[in-house]
């Protein structure tokens, strides 16, 4: 799931309109469905919490943040993005 929900996310960047759209809502399913059955995988919690971030729901995206950091403490990016939550 993680690696078909990555391809979507990235794809739906190179479209526009409806079409971009279903793929972004298709991408976020599969990274859920991803994080559903195996959570231990840091670069799926960081895309799912992007994208979250993207369409305004960041009460959704600090815990798979939070999840993130815990598995790679040393992943500045991934505290810097959880600290900019609290700004």
């Amino acid at each position: 799931y993680a690696e078909h929900g990555t391809l979507l996310a990235n794809w739906s960047t190179l479209l526009d309109g409806a079409r971009a759209e279903a793929l972004r809502t298709e991408a976020v399913a599969e990274l859920e469905r991803s994080v559903e059955l195996f959570d231990g995988s840091v670069d799926t919690l960081h895309l799912l919490a992007q994208l979250y971030l993207e369409d305004g729901r960041r009460d959704d995206a600090r815990p798979l943040l939070e999840q993130a950091v815990a598995l790679a403490p040393d992943r500045q990016d991934l505290q810097d993005l959880l600290r900019s939550l609290d700004e």
